[in-house]
């Protein structure tokens, strides 16, 4: 099998395995030409806008390996899509569309925003509400590559942020 989409470590949620290289090379196209698409959920910090567009280039940040950060200079284009669900004045539940894939994007445009992800220990990292980043993609929709009938995948937000969501 060969992993089509993927999750930062710690991001929970629905990904696609393509079962054999005929449904692998289907799908790495499907991809490519952004015909599949996710839908996240994620928990924020305070208050954020009831919705917008985040269109902020990423890259490496210069002194890690790992942490990207917003640079308008050296970046490669990221766009991120959001609606605030919900609120209780001081974390939001927002569903997030990334228009582009760029490695922690939405952990990086929502910090730029100024609202960071929950528990985002690189990101966020005064923050212990929840033991790793409150973002779980929530569903993906794609096209089979055999039968071509188009499939939406479904996952139910996980207990550990049902658990801060009902503590608010």
């Amino acid at each position: 099998f060969r992993c089509i989409t993927r999750l930062d470590r710690d991001t929970t949620g629905v990904t696609l395995l393509a079962k054999h290289m005929l449904s692998a090379s289907v799908l790495s196209k499907a991809m490519q030409q952004k015909l599949i698409q996710k839908e996240y959920l994620a928990l924020c910090d305070g208050v954020t806008p009831e919705h917008g567009t985040i269109n902020a280039p990423i890259c490496r940040a210069a002194d890690s390996v790992i942490e990207r950060c917003v640079d308008f200079e050296k970046g490669d284009s990221a766009v991120t899509h959001f609606t605030r669900e919900w609120t209780n004045g001081q974390i939001s539940l927002v569903r997030v569309k990334p228009e582009t894939g760029r490695t922690h994007q939405i952990r990086v445009h929502m910090k730029h925003t100024g609202h960071p992800l929950l528990g985002d220990f690189l990101y966020h990292p005064e923050d212990h509400s929840i033991s790793r980043q409150a973002l779980h993609c929530a569903s993906l929709t794609f096209t089979h590559p055999i039968t071509g009938e188009t499939l939406t995948i479904n996952a139910k937000l996980p207990e550990d942020m049902q658990q801060l969501l009902s503590q608010s």
